[in-house]
């Protein structure tokens, strides 16, 4: 403050002593004196000046400390743009995952399961037997053989019957059952199997849907052991209830005959019967 007080005082007293002068340049050099004098007295005493210029320099600088409040308050305490993060928090799109978890189309899998049912073709199976063997009869009783074949058709077809043929496997499997019945005269053979493995022996049991046997035994007595085809079907098996149902069965149609004779002279007799299996177009 009191710096500013003395310059005031120093350009005040500068700018009276310039006016003086320029006043007093026309005048006489005499009155130069009085004038100045004159001014010094009219002018204001410098204790007077210093201190209205002090009121003045103190009352000037409370100003810049007003202003200078209002500046450091204004910017000190506006900063709402910088508080305001809003934008940096909403994060609503980023958590939004709901079309990674539709997973719907994945798990549909009907069209995989559905199933084509598989048609099953059944097919009818043929059994072919090996070629026709060669017929082991003896010939001694080929005749007699064929003699009561042809006696058995002739019935059936008076019956309205179909008449059997007469097939090489099943006589030969006939005329083992004869040689065994002179051993074991029943429908077992003699090693306890049953009668019918023999067609398996004789390779034809695989072609047949059915089969029958029936047996006789004869001992012609006062015929002089001539054989009698007629007196073994008509006098023996068809008056046996059990053997005529056998040969009037209807599915029947093939047959073979079997003979054989024991050491004694007794004949024995065997036909065997058989069906085949559908598609079994022969079995000689």
């Amino acid at each position: 403050m009191k710096k500013y007080t003395k310059l005031s005082a120093l350009i005040l007293v500068a700018a009276l002593l310039s006016a003086c002068s320029s006043t007093t340049v026309n005048e006489p050099q005499s009155t130069s004196a009085e004038t100045v004098a004159v001014t010094d007295e009219t002018t204001t005493p410098v204790s007077d000046i210093t201190e209205t210029e002090a009121t003045t320099a103190e009352t000037t600088t409370t100003l810049p400390e007003e202003t200078t409040t209002e500046e450091t308050t204004t910017e000190e305490t506006t900063t709402t743009p910088e508080t305001t993060t809003t934008p940096e928090t909403t994060t609503t799109p980023e958590t939004t995952t709901t079309p990674e978890t539709t997973t719907t189309p994945e798990t549909t899998t009907t069209p995989e399961t559905t199933t084509t049912p598989v048609t099953t073709t059944t097919v009818a199976t043929t059994t072919t037997p090996p070629p026709a063997p060669t017929r082991t009869t003896p010939a001694a009783y080929v005749e007699a053989a064929d003699e009561i074949a042809a006696i058995v058709n002739s019935y059936r077809k008076s019956k309205g019957l179909q008449e059997c043929q007469v097939s090489v496997y099943l006589t030969n499997a006939a005329q083992i059952r004869s040689v065994e019945s002179v051993t074991s005269f029943t429908h077992d053979r003699p090693d306890g199997r049953k009668y019918n493995t023999v067609l398996e022996d004789v390779g034809i049991k695989s072609s047949l849907r059915d089969f029958g046997e029936i047996m006789a035994n004869w001992n012609p007595g006062g015929t002089g052991n001539k054989l009698d085809p007629d007196y073994i079907v008509n006098g023996i098996w068809m008056k046996s209830s059990g053997h005529k149902a056998i040969i009037d069965m209807p599915q029947w149609n093939y047959m073979g005959v079997g003979i054989s004779k024991s050491s004694s002279g007794r004949y024995y007799f065997i036909i065997e019967f058989a069906e085949t299996k559908r598609g079994i177009t022969s079995i000689q």
